[in-house]
């Protein structure tokens, strides 16, 4: 990486992979790449990655150590943004960074160096470990020191994007001005992807949940929602799930409720078939659950995007963070969050009435259309990069 170079996009995650945060990264680095010349991504990546490539014009560099210790792979991870930096020579114009992780080696290096700092908050390792570890929640010296690592990427930062008015709000309550955050919801491409006619779901009418299996998914909640309908002969739930971390227990919990022959679950999937599961399917779910990871600290799920951008309903959970992007009964359906039995009366409505389900999938496309269409967050996005 030479001093040509502009622009350093950090990512603390694997890219590509099947996870949402390498769909957000793609379309960051696809709008990047409309309006800047060079431009680099530094991430993660598995032994079978190259460390090095490039793609449509874009340097893609990565950490290949991925050492279990998640807080060891984050240091890891440092070094090796702090490294790039010193090769770059102090010629980069612009650093986004998606993390704390990659945000304090580039806010040390560039502390006296001039070049836009943009912090992407999809995020807060404060909130969101505990969620992982429960453990963390007693270890407030550790967590004290993150936060403060946070406040240091919020105060130092020239612009903050977050993908959510929650989260907007909760950057606020941590002292940044609202002036200095602009609100970019997610957008996808699957629907690129899309098969030219739409697939049969072998007779019955398919249920799909995409997405990771981490607590705060709500994937308890859709199991014991969909044992309250698994007798119905004409449906079918399939789980199209990034990877298989946090999966063991839940099968234990497929066999305890008898659902095996109803349960399919599908792993790691192409961008290609993940569309053809949408393009097959009656209606997607997003049961997240109440936690402070959605409700304090907010999010923008993708699988809600991918499903609108399929013209496919989705039934989530009546929380903000879903409300900023469904309106409930129009291009959507809200249910009570944590709450199998209100899914459950979601999913058979939809199941019941195909005109309403129809209807409902047609108003989301064009609400993905209006409101979170690729063109938009694009031009979101060269603004935060150009405008002064």
């Amino acid at each position: 990486m030479g001093s040509i170079l502009k622009t350093l996009l950090t990512a603390f995650d694997i890219f590509p992979s099947a996870k949402g945060a390498s769909a957000h990264i793609a379309q960051n680095l696809k709008a990047i790449r409309g309006f800047k010349e060079t431009a680099a991504l530094a991430c993660l990546g598995t032994i079978d990655d190259p460390k090095a490539q490039m793609e449509d014009g874009l340097t893609i560099l990565r950490c290949r150590m991925m050492h279990p210790n998640f807080l060891k792979r984050a240091e890891i991870f440092g070094d090796f943004v702090w490294s790039l930096l010193n090769r770059a020579n102090g010629g980069l114009t612009s650093v986004h960074f998606r993390d704390i992780w990659g945000g304090i080696p580039i806010l040390k290096h560039y502390s006296s160096k001039r070049a836009l700092k943009i912090f992407e908050v999809n995020g807060f390792p404060s909130i969101e470990l505990p969620c992982r570890y429960p453990a963390l929640e007693r270890n407030n010296a550790l967590l004290n020191r993150i936060r403060g690592m946070e406040d240091l990427c919020l105060s130092k930062a020239d612009r903050i994007i977050t993908v959510s008015d929650v989260n907007a709000d909760y950057i606020v309550s941590r002292g940044v001005a609202r002036e200095k955050i602009t609100v970019i919801p997610n957008t996808t491409d699957i629907d690129e992807a899309a098969p030219s006619q739409k697939p049969i779901a072998n007779g019955k009418k398919r249920i799909l949940y995409s997405g990771c299996l981490a607590p705060w998914q709500g994937v308890e909640t859709l199991l014991r929602a969909y044992a309250l309908i698994a007798h119905r002969d004409d449906v079918k739930l399939t789980m199209a799930v990034s990877n298989r971390k946090y999966l063991k227990p839940y099968l234990k919990l497929v066999h305890k409720l008898g659902m095996e022959e109803n349960v399919e679950i599908k792993t790691a999937l192409p961008k290609e078939e993940l569309a053809a599961l949408y393009a097959s399917s009656a209606f997607s779910v997003a049961p997240l659950a109440r936690c402070e990871r959605n409700e304090t600290q907010g999010a923008c799920p993708i699988k809600i995007i991918d499903s609108m951008a399929m013209g496919v309903p989705v039934i989530a959970s009546d929380l903000a963070i879903a409300r900023e992007l469904v309106e409930n009964g129009v291009d959507g359906l809200l249910v009570t969050p944590d709450s199998p039995r209100a899914l459950a009366v979601g999913m058979t409505a939809l199941l019941d009435d195909p005109a309403k389900a129809e209807t409902i999938g047609r108003n989301a496309r064009k609400s993905f259309e209006d409101k979170f269409s690729r063109s938009s967050f694009m031009e979101k996005l060269r603004k935060v990069y150009t405008e002064n």
